[in-house]
Order: C-alpha cells, then sequence, then structure tokens
C-alpha cells in the first residue's frame, strides 16, 4: 500500500484551509538562506518564524519540522511523497515543478484566496478588448459569492461607498475607538528572538528591529484579533478608511492583513464575519463595503493579476522608467534590478486599473 503524501506547508500556508484530514502528516522547513538571500526586516522575521513553529508546536507528532540551510537539504531528509499547495511566487512554483521531476510530488491548486486563479482567468478572458478594473472584478466576485447582496443587486442598491468613506480624521488627532486586541507572547517567541539574534552574530542582516509582537501568528490568535476589530472597530473603519494620523497608528483598521497572508484565516469567512456584523446592525454598510472591498477585491485583485499577466511582467516597464534605484535598496536586495520599473500593474497600457491600496 502506497503511504499517503506528507503535506508541505510553506511559511503562508499555515491554517486549516491548507490540510485535507484531520490526522495529516505535515512537513515544514525553515530555511536560513531564506535571511540571507535578501535583508528581512526583523520584525517580519521573528512573525513568520512565531507562526510557523507556533503551527508545528499544534500539530505536535503530526509535523516533521526540519531547520536546515536550504529547501533541498531538508526535503533530502524525508523519503515520503509530498503534496504541495500551490505557492505564493513564481520562483517558488518553479522550485515545486522542478521537485515534481524528480521525486513523487503532488501539485495542489492554490488556497487562501477568495477567487481562484481559473475564475478570475475566466473572467479576464471574457473581457474581451475591455481593459482590467478592479472595481468591476470586484462587483463580479460579491456577485459570484453572494456578499452584501439582495438577489441580483448590491445591498441598499449601491456597490460603491468610496464617498462616504473619504472623511478627514478628527482634530483631535485620534479616533475614538477601542484599542486594536494584541497577542501575548510566550516562550516560542523569546526563542525565535534569541534565534535571530544568533542569526546577526552570524552575519545575517536585518532592518528595523521587532518587539512586542503586534499580529496573530495563530489560528486562534487570528480569530480573536478578527472578533475584536468587527465587534469594537469595524464601525468606525469605513469613515477614516483613507486617512492617516501621526498620533493613532492603528486608527480602526483591523491588522488581520498579517494573519491573512499567513493563511491563518480564511478571507472568505473574514468577509462573513463583516457582511453578518451588518446585517445584524451592528455596523454601516459603509464600513463593511469598505473593508469587504479590501479583503475580497483589492486582495484577490492584485494576487491574481500577478499570475495573469505572466513571469515577465517586471521586465516590461510600461513607463519607460531609467532612474537608477538607490544604492541603499540595492543592498537590502542584491537581486533587484538596477533602474526602477512600471511601479504597478495599474499603469500598463490600460490593461488593468483601480485602486490599489490595502488598509484593512
Amino acid at each position: 500500500m502506497a503511504a499517503r503524501p506528507v503535506r508541505w506547508l510553506f511559511g503562508d500556508q499555515l491554517g486549516a484551509t491548507f490540510l485535507d484530514a484531520p490526522d495529516q502528516q505535515v512537513l515544514l522547513v525553515e530555511s536560513r538562506r531564506v535571511f540571507r538571500r535578501r535583508a528581512f526586516h526583523r520584525q517580519k522575521a521573528h512573525l513568520v518564524l512565531s507562526a510557523m513553529r507556533h503551527r508545528a508546536a499544534e500539530l505536535g507528532q503530526r509535523c516533521t519540522y526540519l531547520t536546515t540551510d536550504t529547501y533541498r537539504e531538508a526535503l533530502d531528509q524525508v523519503d515520503a511523497p509530498l503534496s504541495v499547495v500551490q505557492p505564493t511566487t513564481w520562483a517558488a512554483l518553479h522550485f515545486v515543478d522542478t521537485l515534481a521531476g524528480e521525486r513523487d510530488v503532488e501539485r495542489l491548486p492554490a488556497r487562501g484566496y477568495v477567487t481562484s486563479r481559473e475564475e478570475f482567468s475566466r473572467w479576464a478572458q471574457g473581457r474581451g478588448r475591455r481593459r482590467l478594473l478592479m472595481e468591476d472584478f470586484y462587483r463580479d466576485a460579491r456577485t459570484r459569492n453572494d456578499v452584501l447582496m439582495r438577489g441580483p443587486e448590491p445591498v441598499e442598491g449601491r456597490w460603491n461607498f468610496d464617498a462616504e468613506n473619504r472623511e478627514p480624521p478628527p482634530r483631535s488627532g485620534r479616533l475614538d475607538v477601542e484599542e486594536p486586541w494584541w497577542p501575548d507572547e510566550d516562550e516560542i517567541d523569546e526563542q525565535v528572538r534569541a534565534d535571530l539574534d544568533a542569526m546577526e552574530r552570524d552575519g545575517v542582516r536585518f532592518v528595523g528591529e521587532d518587539g512586542p509582537r503586534r499580529f496573530a501568528a495563530t489560528s486562534a490568535e487570528a480569530q480573536h484579533a478578527l472578533d475584536h476589530f468587527v465587534e469594537h472597530r469595524l464601525p468606525t473603519f469605513g469613515r477614516y478608511e483613507d486617512a492617516m494620523l501621526v498620533e493613532d497608528r492603528w486608527m480602526a483598521h483591523s491588522l488581520i492583513s498579517a494573519p491573512l497572508n499567513l493563511g491563518l484565516l480564511d478571507p472568505l469567512e473574514v468577509v462573513r464575519a463583516a457582511e453578518e456584523a451588518y446585517t445584524a446592525g451592528d455596523a454601516p454598510i459603509a464600513s463593511v463595503e469598505g473593508f469587504t472591498r479590501q479583503v475580497m477585491g483589492w486582495r484577490d485583485y492584485i494576487w491574481n493579476l500577478y499570475w495573469y499577466l505572466g513571469e515577465d511582467y517586471r521586465h516590461d516597464n510600461a513607463l519607460g522608467a531609467r532612474t537608477p534605484l538607490p544604492a541603499w535598496f540595492r543592498e537590502l536586495d542584491p537581486s533587484a534590478p538596477r533602474r526602477a520599473a512600471c511601479p504597478g500593474p495599474c499603469r500598463r497600457s490600460g490593461r488593468s486599473g483601480g485602486r490599489t491600496t490595502s488598509r484593512a
């Protein structure tokens, strides 16, 4: 009888949606070369490693956790067949494809987004010569998933409440909302911080400082942060969505972008939680629609464009930028091109467009 594949999880695939059975065996790999390739912000490095190690602790004996210099060194220690959910970068995808030609690797479609690559491709190709617009994609996604809809029409007869979500911040310099929920650090966080210190002594360069940890590192923490946001901060989120305040760092934002991108929350469940608050009369439509637009509109749109426009898109330089990138940036990322390229898919010869800044 063939051995069941071990689910190899990347560091942004840490939630339950990336597993298929309650007894599934899991492989997590902590590659030190990743931190030598380019300079990470130390706070990000701490969060990712903390989340990976917390997930390993949750899985217990179901998880094989390997710390090696490279991914290949870790995979050489695993004899069982592997299954892999599509990773989130072209480089990682090519690595998985290469492995699949060398050993038994089951490659699974991407997870962690509301709209799949196939659904996005059908939508984009169905537009013919019309340019890609985030607003149109967002309306299609709402319709497909029946989010904030009343039959075929949006609730309250409008798709977009941006006009209500551009109020200037109060002159007091702070919003009158409850402070975000903060996670408590534990011994795993302490050990990660000690390991980062050791890496720095060995010559690994980080940018900035970490601590205390501000973002959820487990699914339970992420759910707690989401619940707290929906109850205490979502009603105020929309009005000042575009505002920034020097004295109020968090304003009414959710602080769930990081756990979402670690795979600790399902984005459609996040949207449903906000929708339920609107249905119950606990949050106004402008706030809920604005938040929904960020989670299942902007986030999915940009991620799917990354794949749809192709791997060579980053070399197009549609605006003809010729200004050399600053030396300090090239020092942080030696793989970066020497000259600035097109700043984003919204600028590409009218092929896409719409709002592209997430503030969830």
